[in-house]
């Protein structure tokens, strides 16, 4: 929760106790690479995100940021692996698909890309597809279709962390307006927020 309201300080100290209690739970190594990849220290979070690998090698969030650190770096050959076992075991995480779809366009497999982006526009029913398809047309280039996208849903947790953290949605955050996405989000709570 830190971490999507971009408290990062606070989010890594609650990691590092949550890691000082059990050193080997995956998830908590995973964060600990999410939230330094949050803060645009994608070598460390590389490292992290390995160490979290071969704690448990079949976690899925860590595969998921392994291969989109790899895609961000240009390493598109060793990001997709990565991202085609993550799309396999769970296409609907936020961003796996767009990031997936993104690496085929890097390699020139665009009929691969567009593929992707048709599956995604077809399971643009809920806000979870809807989100999907804004992040892939982000990780693409289509901004403008991106933001219309983003502005019609009600967040939930993983979608926001996939908004502030991932590489490859970095157009999305230097555009102005992701901080009126982000007062947006900020004005309404989130679904899981009001369970």
């Amino acid at each position: 929760m830190l971490a999507m309201l971009d408290r990062t300080d606070e989010a890594l100290e609650q990691n590092r106790r949550a890691r000082e209690i059990d050193p080997l739970f995956a998830p908590a190594a995973a964060s600990y690479g999410i939230i330094l990849c949050q803060r645009g220290q994608c070598a460390a979070a590389d490292i992290e995100l390995r160490k979290a690998l071969s704690l448990e090698p079949d976690f899925i969030v860590t595969l998921y940021w392994l291969g989109v650190l790899r895609a961000a770096s240009g390493s598109y050959s060793e990001a997709k692996p990565f991202l085609e076992r993550t799309a396999r075991a769970s296409p609907n995480i936020p961003g796996v698909l767009g990031s997936l779809a993104y690496v085929y366009a890097r390699e020139g497999k665009r009929a691969a890309a567009d593929s992707i982006v048709a599956t995604l526009r077809a399971r643009a029913t809920d806000d979870r597809g809807r989100a999907n398809l804004a992040f892939a047309y982000a990780a693409l280039g289509r901004t403008d279709a991106a933001f219309v996208l983003l502005r019609q849903l009600d967040w939930d947790l993983p979608s926001v962390l996939t908004l502030r953290a991932d590489p490859l949605l970095k157009s999305l955050r230097s555009d102005p307006r992701y901080a009126q996405l982000l007062a947006m989000i900020a004005a309404e709570p989130t679904r899981e927020a009001v369970r």
